[in-house]
């Protein structure tokens, strides 16, 4: 059990976390995504909308750079984006960089669930063509780009924006990357197992709820101020288990708002239901039960 001031990691929960997820496996991760996750689902009607897996891939990670702070679900957010470029750039590419990102400028500029930080989000922006190099070469090559140079590709976003490379939105942006070319391709390879998983409020909040970790205070708050630790937790659990990081975050993300919304009980049947869609019912329940055991909002007991 390794020990900071705010948390703990639970060595029992994490291997027994990791025992069911090894039992899932990949491909059951995979036909999960494919199945249940609404951002791969949208992100691929982009791509074919483009007709571009590279385009669609680097409007993808521009989009997530700024996916912070939203006042829409994640689930709508992305909707939206992939609306609104699949209606502007149907059939027809950007003809650069600058093009795309001033694309996702006008997203941010029309849409109306951009209420907070909006002119700190296009400056954001700005400074990432800082890495036009790195984000030319997705565009052109995003498979090797993704599955070979993306520690490049990270290291160039990060330094733009005055970054790590293992930040959240920076990692977030690769996944989202993925998700449009494995949309547009069809090839369902799994990410490189290196990259770390993305620490935000969903992936703090199974966490806690999956008793993986302990932290004084308000759970999710606790685990953010410290997404190192968290990190750290969740890369044991994909080395046991065998499941690249960015695939454990699917998992987390499609079920990790329930522990905070709705009673315990309450949140294993929806967790349960939604791992059903891809995964046989015994192996739903057990999952299900073991990332969600207590709630991490303080409204259940």
């Amino acid at each position: 059990m390794f020990r900071d001031t705010l948390s703990t990691m639970n060595e029992e929960r994490m291997r027994a976390i990791a025992r069911v997820l090894g039992e899932v496996g990949v491909e059951g991760i995979l036909r999960l995504e494919d199945v249940a996750d609404p951002q791969l689902r949208v992100l691929s009607s982009m791509a074919r909308s483009l007709k571009s897996s590279g385009w669609a891939s680097l409007y993808a990670l521009l989009n997530a750079l700024v996916s912070y702070r939203l006042t829409v679900r994640g689930e709508k957010w992305w909707s939206e984006f992939s609306e609104y470029i699949s209606s502007k750039r149907a059939g027809r590419p950007p003809g650069s960089v600058r093009e795309a990102a001033f694309d996702v400028v006008g997203f941010l500029e029309d849409y109306k669930g951009v209420i907070i930080q909006r002119a700190q989000k296009i400056s954001r922006l700005r400074r990432a063509l800082s890495a036009s190099a790195s984000l030319e070469t997705l565009a052109l090559h995003p498979m090797e780009t993704i599955f070979e140079g993306y520690e490049i590709l990270l290291s160039s976003i990060a330094s733009a924006l005055g970054q790590r490379p293992y930040d959240k939105t920076i990692v977030l942006s690769l996944k989202m990357a993925y998700y449009a070319l494995r949309g547009a391709t069809g090839d369902r390879r799994a990410l490189p197992p290196e990259i770390p998983i993305p620490v935000d409020v969903r992936v703090s909040c199974i966490s806690y709820s999956s008793g993986l970790m302990e932290v004084s205070g308000d759970p999710v708050k606790g685990m953010m101020s410290r997404p190192d630790l968290v990190r750290r937790a969740w890369k044991l659990v994909s080395e046991i288990s065998g499941i690249p990081s960015l695939h454990i975050d699917t998992v987390i993300w499609l079920i990790g708002w329930a522990p905070r919304k709705l009673h315990v009980d309450a949140a294993k049947v929806e967790a349960e239901n939604i791992f059903s869609r891809a995964l046989d019912r015994r192996l739903s329940i057990r999952l299900s039960r073991e990332l969600v055991i207590r709630s991490c909002s303080g409204r259940w007991s």
